[in-house]
Formats: structure tokens, sequence, C-alpha cells
């Protein structure tokens, strides 16, 4: 961070439009959340946690995020859970605000991906591959997005990719967007292999 302050970098502005966000190591782009509309989460709220389970089917918890996320959806609350054979499902509880909404489903990672059908990524790293499987009824597509172009002053991140499926919502609209993660292709859950998932970038224009 010293070489990021002394390139003029406002590192210590922690507010929603400050100039930390604009590092992508920081910022929304390089980690595993949302996005609606490109905007920055407002980082100054608290998602909490309003649900914690654990029993002999699954475990795992709900966070509201509806805080992170206002002026930019009417509610979001994000379910994460590993049923009985490990098999990890992200379901987002997405109502869209009164506009139209582009949501990123974004995830970082150093694997080799490839889009193998509109709602399939294949993540191949160390001879062990995973499938990231979307289900929903919003219209969606898979996406490899392009490189990060990094300042000159910001440390590249060597081989991280950023893979994930963006939905087009209308006004209103109340959708579930369940993305599965398995070794799988044609599993309803998916088992983790030992990937290595890192911060993140590839292919969309």
């Amino acid at each position: 961070e010293h070489t990021l302050e002394q390139a003029g970098a406002d590192m210590w502005n922690l507010k929603r439009d400050g100039g930390r966000w604009n590092i992508f190591r920081f910022g929304p782009e390089s980690h595993n959340t949302l996005m609606f509309n490109g905007e920055r989460h407002n980082v100054e709220e608290v998602a909490q946690i309003t649900e914690v389970f654990n029993s002999s089917r699954h475990h795992g918890a709900v966070v509201d995020l509806t805080p992170t996320f206002a002026g930019m959806a009417a509610s979001v609350k994000r379910t994460v859970e590993l049923d009985k054979s490990d098999y990890l499902l992200v379901t987002d509880h997405i109502v869209a605000g009164a506009k139209p909404t582009k949501v990123e489903w974004r995830m970082a990672t150093n694997a080799e991906a490839e889009i193998i059908a509109p709602n399939i990524i294949q993540l191949t790293q160390e001879g062990k591959t995973m499938y990231l499987r979307l289900r929903t009824r919003a219209v969606s597509d898979a996406v490899i997005w392009s490189d990060h172009q990094y300042q000159e002053y910001e440390a590249r991140d060597a081989n991280l990719r950023r893979v994930g499926f963006v939905l087009d919502l209308r006004a209103g609209e109340v959708v579930d967007v369940e993305v599965t993660l398995s070794a799988e292709r044609g599993k309803k859950g998916i088992s983790l292999p030992k990937i290595n998932l890192g911060l993140g970038k590839k292919n969309r224009r």
C-alpha cells in the first residue's frame, strides 16, 4: 500500500466514492460477489447473518445483503449451504428495484475457464475439474470477463480470471439465482475439488 500511496492513490478514504475502491484488489470487481449495474457496494453498511443451519441434511447460513445494495435493489438475501454430500449451493433471492437492472454474479479463480453451455462454466486446474451451473428464471448468460486493465502502479495478479453470470431483471422482478459448484456437470449440487480460488480475470466485452 506504500507504493500505491506514493502513486497518489487515496487509500484511506473508506467511503463508497473513495479512491481505495479503484484499486482492483480492493474493489468489488475482483471478489466473489454480486454487482448491480456495475455500481460499487455501500461499503459503510453492514450485512447481517440472519440464519445459521446445521443438520444432517445440510449446513450453511443466510446473509441479508439488502443494506449493501440499497438503492440498487429492493432486497437481496444470499444463502450458502453444503449438503450432506458436500455439494456447494449459493442462492441469491433478489427483488429488483424500480428500474430494469443488470446483475453480475462474479467469482474469481486461478483455474482455466470455458463456457460449455449458456448456464455452465467449466473450471480446470491441476487435473481437476469443477462446474458452475446456474438455475434461474431470469434472462441470463454465462460470462468470462476480459482481463482487467491495471493501473501502472497496481500489482498484477498472475493467471487470475473473473467468471460468472449476467442477468437482466425487469423492474420489480423477483428471482432466485441458484449456482451450484460440482465436480460433475450433471449433478444438481456440486462437490468441490481442491481448486485454489483467488482474486480474478477474462472474456466479456
